[in-house]
């Protein structure tokens, strides 16, 4: 089977699911079942790194097997762990930790999104990030929205509407409502933090009417998640 005792530290959406094993069940057979799994999906299998220590709260034995890999339609790293306690009925548990891509590796600066706004009166922003479902803004969003503020001291006389975009993925009416909250939220960050004056700041939520790209890869639906600077 070979061993590999190689372990790395991934971040990413993380979930874990748990279920009693039937009875007339054994830990050998779902384990190779997993296995065969992940290999047909394309993932990388490995055998011999027991992380029982950091899923269990008392660790068992049992068994293991883990998997990574890209599989289609995928735009990042896909990590899974899957142990279970022992023979005949009892826990499994499979651990998937989902990596994303960075969308956007260096933030726009303020003389880009200048040039696209007098180009063509708006700018999309990658570089915003907000927590799965929430208008709460994650602390890497910093640098792009230091570079908003850098474009508003230089053009004292810019007004800018704030528009949020969303997937497809929810329902249209919560996602209109969360990409207003996500556009009010960057207004917020820039009226408190960088000392705009509100009133050049408009927001706007506009959901998932008005997709850039298609909705049914991730690569796309991040695409779509975004903020646009509108010059009013």
């Amino acid at each position: 089977e070979g061993s590999d005792n190689t372990t790395k530290t991934v971040e990413g959406r993380y979930t874990r699911l748990d279920y009693n094993l039937p009875s007339n069940a054994s830990c050998t057979q779902v384990i190779r079942n997993y296995e065969k799994a992940f290999q047909a999906a394309g993932l990388t299998t490995h055998r011999g790194v027991n992380l029982s220590d950091k899923i269990f709260t008392n660790p068992p034995g049992g068994k293991w097997v883990s998997a990574e890999g890209k599989p289609a339609g995928r735009s990042g790293q896909v990590y899974l762990y899957y142990a279970c306690t022992g023979e005949g009925g009892d826990l499994g548990r499979l651990i998937v930790v989902e990596s994303q891509e960075m969308e956007q590796k260096v933030a726009l600066d303020a003389s880009a999104m200048q040039a696209e706004i007098e180009k063509s009166g708006h700018v999309a922003l990658h570089g915003i990030n907000f927590d799965t479902g929430k208008a709460t803004i994650t602390p890497d969003s910093a640098a792009t929205l230091q570079q908003i503020a850098e474009l508003l001291s230089r053009n004292t006389g810019w007004k800018l509407r704030i528009e949020g975009h969303t997937d497809d993925v929810g329902h249209a009416k919560d996602n209109l409502v969360l990409s207003r909250k996500r556009a009010e939220a960057v207004r917020d960050w820039l009226v408190a933090k960088a000392k705009v004056a509100a009133a050049r700041l408009e927001t706007k939520g506009l959901g998932d009417t008005k997709p850039v790209a298609g909705n049914d890869t991730d690569d796309g639906r991040a695409k779509n998640r975004r903020v646009e600077l509108v010059k009013l």
